[in-house]
């Protein structure tokens, strides 16, 4: 073999055992879930957040978790929560989103 052709040779090893530990890095330490470009942990707890400030005073969360939880399936639960949020209460759109996604991971747990 030729001086070049090692050095090819050296380099697509080198190129291969770099790709093989970014790909191994990456299955041991996975980047955090995110939904809408949050993490999953931050939208958790902004979900719990506003969930205190608008739902606590009246409802407890265990009573709403439950609700879902006796729904036909998590989506048309999610739906009628949605829809309920809609007109109750002081809370944005937006936070009724993070609201009911809140409530949903908690009903999958």
């Amino acid at each position: 073999m030729t001086q070049t052709a090692v050095t090819r040779a050296m380099l697509m090893l080198v190129a291969m055992l770099a790709a093989a530990a970014v790909a191994f890095g990456c299955l041991v330490n996975p980047p955090p879930a995110t939904r809408g470009g949050v993490a999953a942990d931050d939208a958790a707890a902004r979900g719990a957040t506003l969930f205190e400030s608008h739902c606590a005073g009246c409802h407890t969360e265990q009573d709403a978790v439950q609700y879902l939880r006796t729904a036909p399936n998590l989506d048309g639960g999610r739906r009628s929560l949605s829809a309920l949020l809609e007109g109750h209460g002081d809370s944005s759109a937006g936070e009724d989103t993070a609201i009911v996604d809140y409530l949903v991971a908690r009903a999958r747990d």
